[in-house]
């Protein structure tokens, strides 16, 4: 019993051995491969480092013009060597040395500096350092202005343009009812001047038909007076009598000569005379008659070709009438949906569009009268057909008799003839006195004064010279010669219905552009404005104006104010060193090489919207609006071209000295809505707008692309003057690196790591890193 209790003993020994190997294993592996995890950690930092190094080499000047951050020193092919050299630099230190020289080397030391431990043995062994990004590339360029613009672009905005806005909104409602009124008269303004240039051409070939129907119907003025239409008539009379007598005459020599031949005339010689004679009378009265028939025609043919006139005409007046009754009902009820000044607006503009629909009623009736006295010429009795008929008779009658004393016979005691005549030219009477009521009188409109200031000189006058501008191709070049007068154009009443659409939709285009909608990327073009206005020079802040004028109440001084009194980097005369033109922001919006081009364009852009801007004050300043009311409903017919045309009077020269002040640096309201103010040359208070408001309206319009790609041009030509080889393509903006590295094994770890990740002995892995601004 005893033995069968005794164990074995050092069996546990055995399979504690086996046990503990297995784990020492697992031990080892899980150690290796941490090890292996902090070496790729390790040499992703390294790397890391290395790039961003790399990328502290941004173009200083580059960033203290532009406020952008391109890596321009080095190329990839440079940058890899470079890395790679960091890289190494790090990973492979020696042994022994001093800490500093340790720390100089790696982050990795010992803290008593006296041995190092590399538990990696980690190498380099290839690395490939490329970039996709630069500042050529459109993207890249406008995400790193709006980056620079998130601080500063608010506040330049919010400087002035907020309340420009603000004002806007204000009298968004007001702008609107001008524009549609101003839209809907001027769309009836060139069919009103088309109905008079007709109405003038045909009261003149009626004019002139009474006067001479046998004439060519002619569009030209003829103060003649109206024949008396029986003389057509006399001379078919007077030609046939004419005729007769002389063939008469020649009978009578023949008789004559024949006395004393009795035997030649007795063999025939006189009868064949007389036989010629016959014949040639008869040859002679034919031929009477024909010219008479081709002047009977001619009257009859022009009196077809009025009539048919007379009605293209009228068809054209009629169609005229009902759109202007369809324009004066239209504005008659949004007079009535409206309130205030606005309701007034819409109807005062509706009546006096009725007005003209009176007048143009009026010219109906009388062409519908007149119509009836020509169609009358041609259809009732005795007509042209008859008259014809009966002169047929008569020349048959007179070749029967040959008698030039048959008085009878003749076409001038012929009831027909008469009555015809008689009835024409009574006709003839009636067309002459309704011809005053065909005559449009052109109106007050073509003698328009300009508005006046307190001292009797015109505003227009008032503007100094010195606004206008030359070539400025660079500072140094501009005092060149001087450009057109761009305010000078005259309106009439040709141009002015597409004056006014002008007018009012460039006041509708910025209404549009900037309260209409938010959505889409407006912010970030708006920022990319205020970069421009920040960071490139434009013509009048750099030219024109003064430092003095800087913060100076009724002054633009928003933009460009560091290239007149430099700023922390730079003093102003070393911003002017790097300048390639003074016109940076126009080349912008315009493109042209030359830079007068480019200046004269912007002048007449901000022109076009200034002298919109004062077309539509004209109708929101109460004095002003009722003077033109006053001008149009005396205008009767021409109320819609004076109602178009006659704000022209005031918003010209005001917009002329609104531009000679915005050209010098100086600021104009927005709206003028008080009749003083349209006298004024000079504004301090209110809602401004300075040279840089208008240029950030025209940016804010202009494709998206063109700025983009045009604001690349300036800042790489701007930074050649300090650097020739310069170009945005060699801006990189981001760089990636990518590291095949490998660490030596400990312990056995190899045989359980496939093959694709061993070489040569060691563990092989890849560290990829992108470093960008």
């Amino acid at each position: 019993m005893f033995h069968m209790k005794k164990r074995t003993k050092g069996a546990i020994s055995v399979f504690l051995a086996l046990i503990y190997i297995w784990v020492f294993v697992l031990m080892c592996i899980f150690v290796d491969g941490g090890r292996i995890r902090m070496a790729q950690a390790q040499a992703e930092q390294i790397q890391q480092l290395a790039n961003e190094s790399m990328m502290t080499y941004y173009d200083q000047g580059l960033y203290e013009y532009y406020d952008l951050f391109g890596q321009g020193k080095y190329t990839t092919e440079e940058m890899t060597v470079k890395i790679q050299q960091y890289m190494q630099q790090a990973l492979s230190l020696d042994v022994s040395g001093s800490l500093e020289g340790a720390m100089d080397a790696s982050w990795i030391a010992s803290l008593d500096g006296d041995t190092y431990f590399d538990g990696y043995d980690l190498t380099v062994d290839q690395i490939t350092v490329g970039s996709t990004l630069n500042l050529g590339n459109e993207e890249v360029f406008k995400s790193q202005v709006n980056d620079a613009m998130k601080y500063s672009g608010p506040l330049i905005l919010a400087n002035n343009f907020l309340g420009v806005l603000d004002e806007l909104y204000g009298a968004k409602e007001s702008i609107a009812t001008v524009e549609e009124c101003v839209d809907a008269v001027s769309g009836v303004t060139d069919q009103l001047n088309a109905f008079q240039t007709q109405l003038d051409n045909i009261r003149n070939q009626l004019a002139n038909y009474c006067t001479d129907p046998t004439a060519e119907l002619s569009i030209a003025e003829n103060s003649g007076a109206a024949k008396d239409q029986t003389e057509y008539a006399e001379k078919f009379d007077k030609d046939a009598k004419h005729e007769l007598s002389a063939w008469d005459n020649k009978i009578e020599d023949a008789v004559d000569d024949v006395v004393d031949e009795v035997e030649d005339a007795l063999n025939g010689e006189e009868e064949n005379s007389e036989q010629e004679d016959d014949s040639a009378v008869n040859e002679a009265l034919d031929k009477v008659y024909k010219e008479y028939e081709k002047t009977i025609d001619k009257v009859s043919s022009n009196a077809k070709t009025l009539d048919t006139n007379l009605g293209s005409v009228i068809q054209q007046a009629k169609s005229l009438e009902s759109n202007l009754k369809s324009k004066s009902q239209e504005l008659s009820t949004k007079g009535g949906q409206a309130s205030g000044s606005n309701a007034q607006i819409y109807n005062d503009f509706g009546d006096n569009i009725e007005i003209s629909r009176e007048s143009v009623h009026n010219y109906v009736e009388t062409l519908e009268q007149v119509r009836t006295k020509v169609q009358q010429l041609c259809t009732k009795e005795p007509t042209h057909t008859a008259v014809k008929k009966a002169a047929k008779e008569v020349t048959e009658q007179l070749k029967e008799t040959k008698d030039q004393q048959a008085e009878g016979a003749l076409l001038a005691k012929d009831e027909t003839a008469k009555n015809y005549a008689a009835y024409q030219l009574k006709l003839f009477q009636e067309i002459v006195n309704a011809l005053p009521g065909l005559r449009i009188s052109a109106g007050s409109e073509e003698h328009l004064e300009p508005v006046k200031d307190e001292d009797g000189t015109s505003a227009e006058g008032a503007v100094d010279s010195s606004s206008r501008f030359g070539t400025v191709t660079t500072r140094a070049e501009a005092d060149g010669e001087t450009v057109a007068d761009l305010h000078s154009n005259e309106y009439n009443r040709d141009n002015a219905a597409e004056k006014a659409k002008e007018m009012s939709g460039t006041v509708s285009n910025m209404c549009d552009s900037f309260i209409g909608s938010a959505a889409g990327d407006v912010m970030d073009n708006l920022f990319e404005n205020a970069y421009i206005l920040g960071n490139f020079r434009d013509y009048v802040h750099t030219y024109k104006m003064t430092r003095d004028q800087i913060g100076k109440d009724g002054c633009d001084s928003v933009a460009n104010a560091k290239f007149l009194n430099g700023d922390e980097y730079l003093t102003a005369e070393q911003y002017q060193n790097i300048e390639t033109t003074c016109a940076e922001a126009e080349y912008v919006l315009f493109g042209n090489t030359d830079s007068r081009s480019n200046v004269v364009s912007a002048y007449a852009s901000i022109y076009g919207m200034r002298l919109a801007l004062d077309y539509i004050s004209v109708y929101m300043t109460s004095q002003y609006r009722q003077e033109v009311l006053t001008a149009a409903q005396a205008a009767g017919y021409f109320a819609p071209v004076v109602l178009v045309l006659m704000p022209f009077a005031f918003a010209l020269p005001r917009a002329a000295a609104d531009m000679g002040m915005i050209m010098q640096g100086q600021t104009a309201p927005l709206l003028f809505t008080d009749a003083d103010d349209w006298l004024k040359t000079e504004f301090t208070s209110g809602v401004l707008l300075g040279y840089s408001d208008y240029m950030l309206f025209l940016l804010t319009a202009m494709n998206q692309d063109k700025k983009v790609s045009r604001m690349q041009d300036i800042v790489q030509m701007n930074m050649r003057k300090l650097n020739g080889d310069f170009t945005l393509d060699k801006a990189l903006v981001n760089t990636y690196v990518q590291s095949d590295c490998s660490v030596k094994y400990l312990f056995m770890t190899q045989a359980f790591v496939p093959d694709q990740f061993s070489l040569d002995g060691r563990y092989q892995f890849s560290v990829a890193t992108n470093v960008s601004y």
